[in-house]
């Protein structure tokens, strides 16, 4: 029997496997909170999850089975969604379909739907499956939040109140019609302005900025008055409410302000505070008794006048009853009744008020008792105004008796008696007066005499001889004028008596009088008359001019003058007409004088004058005739009034009435008007539409009764009358019923008094607005918060609540039972109180702030302390939680509401997996740092290419790897908040610096440059100027890495560009990195950050990744107390904006150790190279990258190895010059169509387009030639191209050499031009792109913008082309991409180079002949040129006769020793022909190469290599070429050289050589003819002793400094193929390796065998105290973590028996833990190095401390010796030879190695010295 089997065991558990993750899957479609469907290839249902169940009410037996499209989907759907299904099947995915479904019982669903198509194992479509999610309430949600835009944007625009609004920056953004109408300025004219800047004067721009900037910051501001100036300077007095505007996401994005002019408010408040002011000084100082009572009848006021009057002072009175204390008994039944009825405001006058003074004296007061109302017109007490009468009473009696006699001697007399009071009225007039005059006694009787007798002329004087009279002064013979009833004047020659009373006080005056009128008359009629005329026309106030018969003016007074500039002199005697009147207007001014000097007199003649300035007047003017004494006409008097400024006046206030009126009938609100009556006068187009009654049919009609229902008219009718009693109503509720009374309009109303010119109230104007929507909404508003209420309290998700002070007002049930406390406890205390640690309450005190503030926060976590049933403490319960701002009715935040979820459970499995992921990872780096190793020490002794090159593949994979391990480790340290953060001062600005640098010369795994030719990294941090700030700066440049290198693999083509700023606002630093690449899905920009989370996550994706680099960047951000953000649009771009804190916010305590010195040593000096090992760096999308791990330092290349930028190419030239300089964009239109460039003229409008048109190609081609500036883009018409286009576009091409890269051609076709020319044609003839017509404005900038920029980039790049070609020349090539890229400092280590150096043989004889030495340095240089090839071979610059090349200095050439020797072979034979001789020096080895000079630089190398090839030239026979042995060795064997050398050469070994580092080196010679040149042979070794290179420098641009250590290491850096020569003189140095490892193991004795170490292995800690113990060593290499004993047990352990300097110990650790190095350093090691470790890094630190403990070593041995030679001698003899000892000479230094170098120890003493001084010498 033979069986033939088959292991199946992998399969089985392969198909296990896939049958536990097929039964994973069911469940997580079954369970999913999404809608999951899936149709076969047939289109039937085969899933149906649970959730599509709860959304369509079909059960899963219903749906599966039946056509999806027949069964589920509405007829006018079927046939789109038939076509999604279609695609799918088809292999093409649809993502965010919106799908309509229609449930079992009728509603409809709109489902946004992901379509992906479903394959077997064999990769064949089985069908279709669909994740949805419901999105119907969305859609409804999104259409009612644009109603509601749509009718705020008409509310801001129509509103009858001032509303404007600004953006950030404070320029305008809103300026609605009221505000135009208010102040002057348009729309147009403010949009875009800076508000304060434009419209607030200067002394008011700091408050109106600080509410602006308040409310920036969320902070509203409410009746904040505000000044603002119309457009004619007119101050306006605005009272404002500032909002904060948000936009979606809760920012801030400017501010709304909503005003109201309360200009003419102010008036009239500072005009009723001036009247009350002066009331109040007018009652304290009145000469009346003046008292007021409250409603209560309390003395409120009581003057000096009642106070000097009845005793009682003002104190004594105030706040005591007055008919109480102060009325007699009997009166104060009446005096209360007078105050009550004025209380009531039926006031009292004249009413005899009976007093008792405080000493008993008897007052009879006359008083007027006068309601006092407040600003509302409501009665608040009563005044009383009274006069003294107690002695008018007295002598009342008397004097009747003697006016008796008097009036019957007065009204018998002969002569003209009249007599008048003390206030000048009337109160005698007799009969012979009465005959004179025409007046009869009653007639004049209390009338003012000289009021209504005496002429305005004579006032003054008869009212000075009155008063005299009154005052006891009698006049005689006064010459009294009085006028007749018939207007005739009679003079009277009067004697002025006074009149007295009873108690002979002064009554009046009484005056008898003569009829001198006649006398009068004749004498002085002339006199008067003329003086006053005089003085009339010369003092008026109004300007007077006269004119004589012909025309010539006489008279000019002074208000004629000033207003019209010229003075009297200037005037009198000339020509009125001709010289003062404009031509236009002296006709007419002519024939008014000419009438008026015909008697005709003009009244209100408007007279246009024009003055000295030429400015315009009009005078109203009265022409009068002037006649003389006999009645002549002599000329005409001109007495006017400037109406300039009336007129004026008059024509803005009709602009002003006719504005209003179109105002209030155009008005978005209702405007209503009633009369004094009631009856409608205001009726405007709102009210109609609104109550559907036309204007007509309401004007004139009673408001009240014809349109408010008996219901609301008393209410209605009283807020009219008391608008029309003065008292204004605001915010009154008015109903209307339209006309058809089928509706009710519900209008909130402003009532305002309507006043006539004479302030007069004529009526009232109401303005209204329609709030029945309001009152509705309201209504639903109040319904829907007490759903929400309800809705929070039984919800099943966690919701708690806080006011803003952080105290709990919400806790529902759900809280109570995951926390186990009760609502009742919770409430009023603050949240942090309940939280589990101190890291929870300072995020939940920080989030709280900023949502107190308008700044939302979403997915943050709380762990919440949690009790049992008991009330003991049960553990925590974590919440996922997000904060919202809580807003009253007005938008205030009054509080802070948190919904949120139950994460307990997960997040415990979730710190399990990170814990295990740390774990295995752990010890995953242990096998992985093996491969590395092995595989580096076997490709460095590796000859074959290939398998180096596959060595190299195992190294670069596993490094991937092993960074890939250090992710998963950074992740679990920071989920585990076991990260911690060295932090230091941090130059953003240098760290990103250097992060670009790195990123510019990146290569992926297949060694692609991560940087596209065609994207664009641009820096623009440096303009920041940003703040040294507090962090981590390894972990800094891991989040920028991966950032920017997201960005880099994500953008095709576009631009990756940096920014940054400082918010001083928050002390923040913010990092913004953008691209123009794929972008990011909505749907994924919650999970972005999540580790794991990858958007693209199917077999097929395009990039690689496992989603960890976005997670661990918001670890370190948070971790530094920072915020990571991210806007993304897809298709569009992406923009990632980290903030960090200036002061870091993490506690000191948190820094580990807090000393430097325990901090883990860099591994090596920093260089400006970057280490091309990378790590995985994953963003949001699911992608992994090729990275720098940022968590060690950067290392320079080592040999061996490629930089990662040398293959970059010309990638960091592009980017250097991509940034393109804002500016106008010149376009050249060609296109015979008008209409088409219409089209065009109006999409470019705009300041910046300079737009240029021709109308055929003959013009294009003209003005191509013509413009002396170039344009940006040509647009072509498609006709035009298939006819003179083509002469446009070959022109461009040919005769200006232009590309449609430099000049772009956009082609303006109607229909796809591809159908009629072909694209082939098109391109040929240079067009770069097609627009088609008709276009939209917006997209067709867009596309020229774009179009132009990439224009403006492509000229960037040619520009900085020329200058790489320039640098090509002078450097080599990747040097010239270094260079053009920006770097100016270039310094780096070369592993491994060849340098050829020659020169003339004959120099001695050519020296002095400068011409043949010429000659003969172009014949050698033109043999360079033509052997040498310029890819591998670069030229250093010659010195005199000197040459020297270097080949391998980049890396390209791997043979660079062979090319130069063919190189120096070629030469030599050429240059022999010539007659001339060259000598050749061929070195091998490392150096050093720097760039010096920025616009011409030199590239210059130093190093041994380059003198020892010039010292082995110096010594070469001529025609002779010297190779050293370093050269020999690359070229491989003297046999396989010797046959490619030419015929009657040889290879001969001459002379040994010293070069430290590599002993006795021999040189070999390239000869002809056999034997060894003399020269050569008799050369000595120390003619070629090079003394060893100064340390490079050790700081970085970031400013870490590498420890005193390095410095030593740096030293004792291998050279290629050399040894340590670190031997004891009883051999190799002895090196104890512990590690469990047996990789491990191997890799370190493959790096020290080669090195010459005597090497011993232990596998762990207790054989290493073994091996210890029974055998010194001389250095000890111990692995941390090993079985039994840690690596820090065994070292403590070694400590208590050896110090540092006895044995040292290196610490090797797959940890990268700051803490865990400071904690090695604590326990004793002298030195830590982190795996994977270089095999240069780890030799260079195991040389510095083998040669500190060999010097130690060596000083003990020395001691000894001087021990051994001091015995047997004498005390006498020790103490002689101290004293001898003390002036001798110092010993001689003896050779002993040290760090690699030559280093000096004190010889051996001589037998004479003590042990003593040498002990005081250590």
């Amino acid at each position: 029997v033979i069986c033939v089997g088959q292991d199946i065991t992998q399969i089985n558990a392969m198909t296990l496997e896939q049958q536990l993750v097929a039964d994973d899957l069911a469940r997580l479609v079954d369970s999913a909170n999404a809608p999951i469907f899936g149709v076969d290839i047939n289109g039937l249902v085969n899933e149906w999850n649970k959730k599509a169940v709860s959304i369509l009410g079909f059960d899963k037996d219903e749906a599966m089975g039946r056509h999806l499209v027949h069964t589920f989907i509405q007829p006018e759907d079927r046939k789109s969604v038939a076509d999604v299904l279609h695609k799918a099947l088809a292999g093409k995915e649809t993502a965010n379909y919106e799908l309509p479904l229609l449930s079992k019982h009728g509603e409809r669903y709109t489902i946004l739907l992901n379509a992906t198509t479903r394959r077997n194992g064999r990769g064949e479509i089985t069908g279709v499956v669909g994740v949805g999610q419901d999105i119907t309430e969305l859609n409804q949600v999104m259409a009612e939040s644009k109603r509601v835009a749509d009718d705020l944007t008409r509310l801001i625009e129509t509103a009858n109140a001032p509303i404007f609004g600004i953006d950030v920056q404070g320029n305008v953004t809103e300026w609605n019609a009221k505000a135009s109408s208010l102040l002057g300025f348009s729309n147009v004219e403010t949009i875009g302005k800076h508000l304060v800047s434009n419209f607030i004067t200067e002394e008011f721009r700091d408050s109106v900025q600080s509410v602006l900037e308040a409310a920036l910051s969320g902070k509203d501001t409410a009746n904040f008055e505000f000044p603002l100036f119309t457009k004619h300077g007119k101050r306006k007095e605005i009272l404002l409410n500032a909002t904060a505007r948000r936009g979606p996401d809760g920012e801030v994005t400017g501010v709304i302000g909503v005003g109201q002019d309360i200009t003419r408010i102010r008036e009239i408040t500072s005009e009723q505070e001036r009247n009350a002011d002066d009331l109040a000084r007018l009652i304290d100082t009145a000469n009346a008794p003046i008292f007021g009572v409250d409603l209560q009848g309390m003395v409120t006021e009581w003057n000096r006048k009642a106070a000097d009057m009845l005793g009682y002072t003002k104190e004594e009175t105030i706040g005591k009853a007055f008919v109480q204390n102060f009325i007699q008994p009997e009166d104060k039944t009446s005096v209360e009744e007078v105050v009550q009825r004025a209380m009531t405001g039926c006031e009292t006058a004249n009413f005899t008020l009976p007093l008792v003074s405080k000493l008993g004296k008897s007052y009879t007061v006359l008083l007027n008792a006068t309601t006092r109302r407040d600003a509302k017109g409501k009665i608040t007490g009563v005044v009383g105004v009274g006069q003294d009468i107690t002695e008018l009473n007295q002598v009342m009696a008397e004097s009747k008796r003697v006016a008796d006699d008097l009036m019957r001697l007065i009204e018998t007399a002969n002569a003209p008696i009249f007599g008048i009071d003390v206030e000048g009225k009337v109160t005698e007039w007799n009969a012979k007066a009465s005959s004179l005059l025409g007046f009869t006694k009653s007639e004049t009787m209390g009338k003012s005499l000289v009021g209504n007798f005496i002429t305005e002329e004579f006032k003054d004087s008869v009212k000075a001889v009155l008063r005299a009279a009154l005052m006891g002064n009698e006049t005689a013979n006064f010459e009294f004028p009085l006028f007749t009833k018939g207007g005739e004047k009679k003079a009277i020659l009067l004697n002025a008596t006074t009149r007295r009373g009873p108690e002979g006080e002064i009554t009046g005056v009484i005056g008898v009088g003569q009829d001198i009128t006649q006398i009068r008359e004749i004498t002085s009629e002339h006199e008067r008359i003329a003086d006053d005329l005089s003085r009339l026309i010369e003092t008026a106030n109004a300007p007077i001019f006269g004119v004589d018969l012909n025309g010539m003016v006489t008279e000019w007074n002074r208000k004629a003058a000033d207003m019209l500039g010229y003075t009297k002199e200037q005037t009198i005697g000339k020509n009125l007409v001709e010289n003062f009147i404009q031509p236009e207007n002296r006709d007419s001014v002519e024939r008014v004088l000419n009438r008026a000097m015909a008697g005709e007199e003009a009244a209100n003649y408007e007279l246009p004058l024009l003055s000295k300035s030429q400015r315009r007047l009009t005078v109203l003017l009265n022409a009068t005739t002037r006649r003389d004494a006999k009645g002549s006409v002599i000329g005409v008097v001109g007495v006017g009034q400037d109406i300039t400024e009336i007129n004026q006046l008059m024509d803005e206030s009709k602009r002003v009435a006719d504005d209003l009126t179109r105002l209030i009938e155009t008005a978005n609100a209702p405007i209503f008007g009633i009369n004094t009556r009631g009856e409608v006068t205001e009726w405007n187009r709102m009210v109609a539409n609104i109550t559907e009654y036309s204007k007509e049919e309401a004007l004139g009609k009673d408001l009240v009764n014809n349109f408010i229902s008996e219901k609301y008219k008393d209410s209605v009718s009283e807020v009219l009358n008391l608008a029309l009693s003065g008292q204004e109503t605001a915010n009154f509720e008015f109903p209307l019923f339209t006309k058809r009374l089928d509706r009710k309009i519900q209008i909130l109303m402003s009532a305002t008094p309507r006043r006539g010119p004479d302030g007069q109230i004529i009526g009232m104007i109401g303005v209204g607005q329609d709030i029945t929507d309001l009152r509705a909404a309201k209504e639903t508003a109040d319904r829907t918060a007490d759903e929400l209420a309800r809705l929070i309290e039984m919800a099943n998700a966690p919701i708690f609540g806080v006011d803003q002070h952080c105290q709990v007002t919400e806790w529902n049930q759900k809280m109570s039972r995951i926390s186990g406390v009760s609502r009742k406890e919770v409430i009023g205390t603050r949240i942090r109180d309940w939280l589990f640690d101190d890291n929870d309450k300072k995020t939940i005190e920080t989030v709280l702030r900023e949502a107190l503030h308008g700044k939302e926060t979403a997915n943050f976590e709380l762990r919440v302390q949690s009790r049992d049933s008991f009330g003991n403490p049960a553990g925590s319960v974590v919440l996922l939680l997000s904060a919202t701002a809580r807003l009253d009715q007005t938008g205030q935040i009054t509080g802070v509401v948190s919904i949120g979820q139950d994460i307990t459970e997960h997040k415990s499995l979730e710190e399990r997996k990170m814990r295990f992921m740390a774990v295995v990872s752990h010890e995953l780096r242990s096998p992985i740092h093996g491969i590395c190793g092995l595989s580096d020490t076997l490709a460095l002794s590796e000859s074959n290419p290939a398998r180096q090159r596959k060595l190299k593949m195992i190294t670069n994979c596993s490094t991937r790897l092993l960074d890939l391990v250090s992710n998963i480790m950074d992740i679990s340290s920071m989920r585990t908040k076991t990260l911690k953060l060295n932090t230091e001062p941090c130059n953003v600005t240098q760290v990103m610096e250097e992060t670009v640098h790195m990123l510019e010369h990146a290569t992926d795994k297949q060694g692609r440059p991560v940087k596209r030719p065609t994207v664009q990294l641009v820096n623009d941090l440096e303009r920041a100027n940003l703040p040294v700030i507090e962090a981590d700066i390894h972990r800094c440049t891991q989040v920028f890495y991966n950032l920017i290198m997201n960005a880099l693999k994500f953008t095709q083509k576009g631009e990756v560009r940096i920014t940054g700023n400082f918010n001083s606002h928050c002390g923040e630093v913010e990092i913004h990195v953008s691209d123009t690449g794929i972008g990011i899905s909505k749907s994924h920009l919650e999970r972005v950050f999540e580790p794991f989370e990858q958007e693209d996550d199917s077999e097929a994706r395009t990039f690689e990744g496992i989603g960890l680099g976005l997670s661990i960047s918001r670890e370190v951000v948070q971790r530094h107390g920072g915020r990571i953000r991210v806007r993304s649009e897809i298709n569009k771009g992406s923009t990632f904006t980290v903030s960090l804190p200036v002061v870091s916010r993490q506690q000191s305590s948190e820094r580990p150790g807090g000393d430097t010195l325990l901090q883990a040593p860099p591994a090596k000096v920093q260089a400006t190279y970057v280490d091309r090992r990378s790590a995985s760096s994953t963003d949001a999308r699911g992608q992994e990258s090729s990275q720098v791990d940022s968590t060690v330092p950067r290392q320079s290349p080592q040999a061996g190895s490629e930089p990662s930028g040398a293959k970059a190419g010309h990638g960091g030239l592009d980017e250097s010059l991509s940034s393109v300089e804002p500016g106008r964009i010149r376009l050249l239109s060609v296109d015979d169509s008008v209409a088409n460039q219409d089209m065009v003229s109006k999409a470019c409008v705009g300041p910046e387009y300079d737009l240029t048109i021709c109308m055929s190609g003959s013009d294009a081609i003209n003005e191509l030639q013509r413009a002396t500036t170039p344009y940006d883009v040509i647009l072509l018409d498609v006709r035009l191209l298939a006819t003179q286009g083509y002469d446009v576009c070959k022109y461009m091409l040919r005769e200006r050499q232009y590309s449609g890269e430099v000049l772009p051609v956009l082609l303006m076709a109607t229909a796809t031009p591809t159908e009629k020319l072909g694209l082939e044609t098109m391109v040929g003839s240079g067009v770069t792109d097609v627009i088609r017509r008709p276009f939209e404005p917006e997209e067709f900038r867009t596309r020229l913008q774009d179009t132009v920029s990439s224009s403006r980039q492509n000229k960037s790049r040619i520009k900085a082309l020329q200058r790489k070609t320039v640098l090509q020349a002078l450097v080599p090539e990747s040097i010239a991409d270094m260079l053009a890229s920006g770097k100016t400092v270039i310094a780096h280590d070369i592993p491994m180079l060849s340098v050829l150096c020659f020169s003339l043989a004959e120099m001695e004889n050519l020296e002095s002949e400068v011409t043949q030495a010429v000659q003969l340095l172009n014949v050698v240089q033109r043999a360079y040129e033509k052997h040498r090839d310029p890819q591998k071979v670069y030229q250093l610059r010659s010195s005199g006769l000197h040459f020297m090349v270097v080949a391998g200095q980049d890396g390209h050439d791997t043979f660079h020793t062979e090319t130069l020797l063919k190189l120096a072979l070629a030469m030599s034979a050429d240059v022999e022909e010539a007659g001339v001789h060259l000598q050749f020096g061929l070195h091998s080895g490392r150096a050093q190469a720097g760039v010096v000079g920025t616009e011409l630089p030199n590239y210059c190398l130093f190093g041994e290599t380059i003198h020892f090839a010039q010292a082995m030239l110096a010594n070469t026979p001529p025609s002779c070429l010297c190779f050293s042995d370093a050269a020999r060795c690359q070229l491989g064997q003297l046999g396989k050289l010797a046959c490619r050398l030419p015929a009657g050469a040889q290879v001969v070994e001459s002379g040994p050589f010293d070069l430290p580092g590599h002993g006795s080196t021999p040189l070999w010679l390239v000869v002809r003819g056999g034997g060894t040149p003399e020269k050569l042979t008799r050369q000595t070794t120390s003619s070629l002793t090079l003394s060893a290179l100064p340390p490079l420098p050790t700081q970085s641009r970031s400013g870490t400094v590498a420890p005193s250590q390095m410095r030593s290491a740096q030293a004792a850096l291998p050279q290629p193929n050399g040894r340590c020569h670190l031997d004891t003189p009883a051999g190799p140095c002895r090196m104890l390796s512990v590690d469990d490892d047996e990789v491990n193991q191997e890799v370190v004795t493959g790096i020290f065998k080669p090195e010459g170490l005597d090497i011993t292995i232990a596998m762990n800690g207790s054989e290493c105290l073994k091996e210890v113990e029974k055998d010194g060593f001389h250095i000890v290499l111990l692995d941390s973590m090993m079985p039994g004993m840690s690596g820090l047990e065994v070292c403590k352990t070694l400590r208590k028996r050896y110090t540092q300097l006895e044995l040292p110990i290196i610490m090797l650790t797959c940890r990268t833990a700051a803490e865990e190095a400071a904690e090695a350093i604590n326990a004793g090691c002298n030195d830590y190095v982190r795996k994977p470790f270089s095999r240069v890094e780890l030799v260079a630190r195991v040389r510095a401390h083998l040669a500190t403990r060999l010097e130690r070593m060596s000083l003990q041995q020395q001691i000894q010796d001087l021990s051994s030679n001091v015995q047997g001698l004498t005390e006498t003899q020790q103490l002689a030879r101290i004293d001898d000892s003390a002036s001798a000479s110092p010993p001689a230094a003896a050779a002993v190695p040290r760090h690699g170098l030559v280093a000096s120890v004190p010889a051996p003493a001589p037998a004479t010295t003590t042990m003593m001084p040498m002990a005081a010498a250590l």
